[in-house]
């Protein structure tokens, strides 16, 4: 797929999504359009990237309805010095009121959504648990300052571009899209398989 920023016209974003047994790979690079002129470069700091898997049409298997939203984030989970950690036993944000969201608002008993830091987490992963407790679904990638769950419902794991030293044109933003059985071990493994060296 090559989507065209909107900002600077002349880099194209080239995303590649190879798929493999049990997950899909995202993989994309900047190059520039030829037909906007020579003269141009691409950008020193390539954009921040906030890809969204949302899992509304996930009906009956991930997506909360017809429970209350909150259902969603007791099956939403990272992995934290404890294993893996479900989002509705760790402490939580509200939803500012510049977001149209009150402290008596529904969507703050309890917080409907969260982001969490690199220092949250000990992997750069997000995962959903389905309904049955059968399946996950889970984002990996190389490297991660946050992840979030939001209630579109989705989560979003923020990759960097890297190797984060090298020029623009060499840099790549990895991310993959695991779909397996429910099980952690087997998610990390998967996941620091693929993208050696993203354990603290």
């Amino acid at each position: 797929m090559r989507h065209r920023m909107g900002k600077l016209p002349h880099v194209i974003l080239v995303s590649e999504l190879p798929p493999q047994p049990g997950k899909v790979q995202f993989v994309l690079r900047a190059e520039l359009d030829p037909e906007q002129g020579a003269d141009k470069q691409l950008p020193a700091q390539l954009p921040h990237l906030n890809f969204c898997l949302s899992l509304k049409r996930a009906r009956g298997c991930f997506d909360p309805y017809p429970d209350p939203f909150p259902e969603f984030i007791g099956r939403s989970f990272i992995f934290t010095e404890a294993g893996r950690t479900f989002l509705d036993t760790i402490p939580r944000g509200k939803i500012s009121e510049r977001y149209g969201a009150s402290d008596a608002d529904p969507r703050n008993n309890p917080p409907w959504v969260a982001r969490y830091r690199a220092e949250s987490f000990t992997a750069p992963i997000i995962g959903v648990v389905s309904r049955d407790k059968q399946h996950l679904i889970a984002i990996g990638s190389s490297t991660c300052d946050a992840v979030a769950q939001a209630w579109a419902p989705c989560i979003h794991n923020f990759s960097q571009w890297v190797p984060r030293d090298a020029p623009p044109e060499q840099q790549r933003w990895r991310w993959n899209v695991y779909v397996m059985p429910n099980d952690s071990d087997a998610l990390r493994e998967r996941v620091a398989e693929d993208f050696p060296g993203t354990f603290n």
